[in-house]
Parts: C-alpha cells; structure tokens; sequence
C-alpha cells in the first residue's frame, strides 16, 4: 500500500513540475512597468465626467535607462533654465510629515521636448520634473534620459502638463509647503 501512494505522489509531482516547465515565462531585463496616471486640473473644464474614466491607469513597458540618476549639470547642459522666473537654489520645503528638507527648485524655458518645466534636484540629481509636454510621456522620458524605475510615478492631464517623480519625498501629496510659498509668510 505504502508503495502505491509513494509512486502516486512522486507521478502528481512529476506532472505538476512537467506543467510548470512548460509554462511560458517572459522575463525582460532593464525593463520597468510605467503607469502613466490621468489626472483632472481642478477648474479645467473636463470633457468625461467621469471622474474614474479620468484616472484610470494604463500600462506601457518602457527600458530602463542603464542610469541611476540624472544630475543637475548634466540637465543644464541640455536645457536652459527660465531667467524671467525666480530660482530657488537649496529651496526651502517642508514635508507633510512636518521636516524640512532643502533641494534645488528650479524652472527651465521652452526647448524641443517641453514648453516650460518645473524641475527639484536632490542632493544634486532629479528628484522631480513637472512640465508642460510637447511630446507623449515616453518621448520626453526618452529625449531627457530620465532615470525611470520600478518606484517613479508618472502623470499626465490632458492639457500637456506632466509630471515625473524620481523621489517621491518630492511628490506634490508630501509638501506641505514649496519653497516659493515661503516668500509669502516672511510678508
């Protein structure tokens, strides 16, 4: 008896790695899941009023940059920062969490891949890029080599604006004040 179970366990056991093996599995190297949110700007008129056909997410695979980061001169070599608008070099932000962390937040001028943007470097490299896109999301994460992970949170509205948080200590939902907010309580 003890014989019949032990060759019926070993046989459910050879057909159930038989049919494991022959599943097909697809692995990419260097590449990362990007979910590209749609998001409603408050007092935009919005075409769906729906506000779950608004943000629902789709899926793209996009490679991975063999980068880790993206530097801050490495950006301004590409782009050119906007001289009619305040810079805040080591701005001032505080946390939701009540800290307060210091980074560069800086606005860059129209070029190829964007009309304007609004850019936070991090112990100098990009933690966040906000801009008004003159590409899809997937051209302007191509054209600016942005270091885009698993971790990265990509969003657009449909107005072009769209927004890439590398360090998401720097996504909007965790600053309670940016630092050209700052300027307006020392009034």
């Amino acid at each position: 008896m003890w014989k019949g179970t032990y060759i019926t366990i070993l046989l459910m056991a050879s057909l159930l790695l038989q049919a494991c093996s022959n599943k097909e599995t697809i692995k990419e190297e260097n590449s990362a899941d990007i979910t590209i949110h749609s998001k409603e700007v408050k007092g935009q008129p919005s075409a769906n009023t729906s506000s779950e056909a608004n943000t629902l997410p789709t899926k793209t695979k996009q490679e991975t940059p063999s980068k880790i980061s993206l530097t801050k001169s490495e950006f301004n070599k590409m782009f050119k920062q906007d001289t009619k608008e305040k810079q805040y070099p080591n701005g001032k932000f505080q946390l939701k969490n009540g800290s307060i962390v210091y980074a560069d937040y800086l606005m860059y001028g129209n070029n190829d891949v964007f009309e304007d943007a609004t850019v936070i470097f991090y112990k100098d490299e990009l933690a966040k890029i906000q801009f008004t896109s003159k590409t899809t999301p997937e051209e302007a994460i191509e054209k600016l080599g942005l270091p885009v992970t698993d971790n990265s949170i990509i969003e657009q509205n449909k107005w072009g604006v769209c927004e890439i948080v590398i360090n998401q200590d720097f996504h909007d939902g965790n600053i309670a004040v940016f630092p050209n907010e700052w300027d307006q309580y020392r009034n």
